[in-house]
């Protein structure tokens, strides 16, 4: 009796022990999101939750295979409309999620542009999987990206959010953020063209965007986290990934992740900025200690956990007009920067510049008053410059070159567009880019203009029409190099004569040192020809 009881008592503990070892852990499966937009390509994101919805680790590998489901809420067809991948993968043990990419591939219409994509896990000896709340995921496809707010323009700082204490309270004292680390000034700015980015920076942001650099779409990704966040990418050539005052990294392109927002408060445009590729030797070091600089498995980003990307929001700044009082004065010829030699040494024979074309002419000179602009031109200038102009501030703009020009554009009424002497255009408004700088040499300040807008009919006929294109932003005509004129003027001599005639001097013109016309001469100092003339 007492062998059976014992027999029995192992018997029961063995069967118990056999039962937890066959014992299952019971996971669902569900889409980080339930609906979207593909434009051009997207990825998603499955997840493997515990029954509390916390995302948790597989202890088995797991099979995962996505499938369109078939009826109304899917009307593009695969392999024609879209594609994607994987259509099947195993996830390894350890893992919490799988990632599903899928690809615009032909032209979208409504008629084709929904896609209901499932996903299903197979059961294992030791996982059992459920489906949770989006077991489905339902798209609506386009093969056109949306339009978005444009980047260009000026942004200043409106919030940094991983800020020091944020990164502290991330890191619980694994790592210390010294002083180098970002600190948030509210006078950190900006500017982004369609091809640049020019910071000006306060803060030790400056380590990192350490002056003008050029900027190139990268593509998008998707910035994983409690609400995964869809980013545009861009390269940004001419940075210091090292994020250090003291050494530059050996490589100076790294990727800037940003989207347009709107603020939940203010309704207010603002661009949010993740700073998800660099690796830092001035702040943290025991982050690099770590290893937690590492690549993405499909993303070359260094920085892209979270706990290590810096994330910082920016307001737009409003573009206020510059005035033309800035340029008021008498200008003076100094130098035809495209000349002919310039000109036919950039085309090298494809176009043949002839005597319509503007040539240096020394008794060039132009006034410029507050909204106006009167021209005193000798050369063929004057096919361009007909008479007084009105003048208004259009915008700024960086004119193209080795090194871009940062310049302000006027809108300019009365003039003629076809910069010929035998016809009129029919437009009388054009732009010209214009700014102030001082020479290296004599330590003078120059006028700088450039002719950006025109149509010529009567000079290298060659490039009519192909030449004269509006550039993508901006409603130019002729503003690449070799195309657009550009000359330097200085403001006019210092030497101080006597005036013999005011009838001579009425015919000339007199200006005030404003710019500002004058119906007789005045005591004191007069611009008459381009010179200056002193009444007693």
């Amino acid at each position: 009796m007492k062998h059976h009881l014992l027999r029995s008592l192992f018997a029961l503990i063995a069967a118990f022990g056999l039962s937890q070892a066959n014992a299952q852990t019971a996971y669902m499966f569900s889409f980080t999101e339930s609906r979207a937009t593909v434009e051009g390509e997207k990825t998603f994101t499955l997840q493997f939750l515990n029954n509390n919805g916390t995302a948790t680790a597989l202890v088995e590998d797991a099979v995962v295979t996505f499938s369109p489901v078939v009826g109304d809420r899917t009307t593009a067809v695969k392999g024609t409309d879209y594609e994607y991948t994987p259509e099947s993968v195993t996830v390894e043990a350890g893992k919490s999620q799988v990632e599903v990419s899928v690809k615009i591939i032909g032209s979208i219409t409504e008629a084709n542009n929904q896609l209901r994509l499932q996903a299903n896990v197979a059961n294992t000896a030791g996982q059992t999987f459920s489906a949770g709340n989006n077991r489905y995921v339902t798209l609506t496809l386009s093969s056109e990206p949306a339009q978005e707010p444009s980047l260009s323009g000026t942004w200043q700082m409106n919030k940094l959010v991983t800020d020091k204490a944020a990164m502290d309270a991330a890191w619980n004292g694994m790592a210390t953020f010294n002083e180098a680390f970002p600190a948030f000034n509210a006078e950190d700015k900006i500017t982004f063209t369609q091809r640049t980015l020019e910071p000006v920076l306060s803060s030790t942001l400056k380590n990192f965007f350490i002056g003008k650099a050029f900027i190139e779409d990268a593509g998008t990704y998707t910035l994983k986290g409690m609400t995964p966040k869809e980013l545009k990418v861009l390269k940004v050539t001419g940075i210091n990934r090292n994020f250090d005052a003291n050494s530059q990294s050996e490589s100076n392109v790294a990727y800037v992740g940003y989207r347009i927002i709107k603020d939940a408060d203010t309704g207010e445009e603002l661009l949010d900025v993740y700073l998800i590729d660099y690796v830092s030797t001035s702040f943290a070091p025991e982050l690099a200690e770590y290893g937690m600089y590492e690549k993405d498995k499909v993303y070359p980003y260094y920085a892209w956990l979270s706990g290590l990307y810096i994330n910082f929001t920016m307001k737009r700044v409003a573009e206020v007009p510059e005035s033309i009082d800035k340029y008021a004065g008498a200008w003076k010829m100094k130098e035809l920067v495209t000349d002919k030699a310039y000109m036919d040494g950039i085309w090298g024979g494809g176009a043949t510049f002839d005597e319509n074309f503007p040539a240096f002419n020394a008794q060039d000179w132009m006034v410029i008053n507050s909204g106006s602009l009167e021209p005193h031109f000798a050369s063929t200038l004057k096919n361009f410059f007909t008479g007084e102009a009105q003048v208004e501030f259009y915008k700024k703009y960086n004119v193209p070159a080795m090194k871009p020009i940062s310049t302000d554009v006027f809108k300019v009424t009365g003039v003629n567009r076809n910069f010929d002497a035998n016809s009129q255009s029919e437009s009388n408004v054009a732009y010209i880019a214009m700014r102030l700088f001082t020479d290296g040499e004599s330590g003078k300040e120059l006028l700088d203009v450039y002719l950006i807008d025109y149509k010529s009919t009567s000079f290298a006929l060659e490039w009519i029409p192909d030449m004269y294109t509006p550039d993508a932003e901006n409603p130019f005509y002729a503003w690449m190099q070799g195309v657009y004129i550009n000359f330097t003027m200085e403001s006019t001599p210092t030497d101080i004569m006597s005036v013999e005639s005011e009838q001579t001097a009425k015919a000339q013109g007199i200006y005030n040192l404003q710019g500002q016309k004058l119906q007789r001469l005045v005591r004191g100092i007069n611009i008459v020809g381009g010179k200056k003339i002193v009444v007693k």
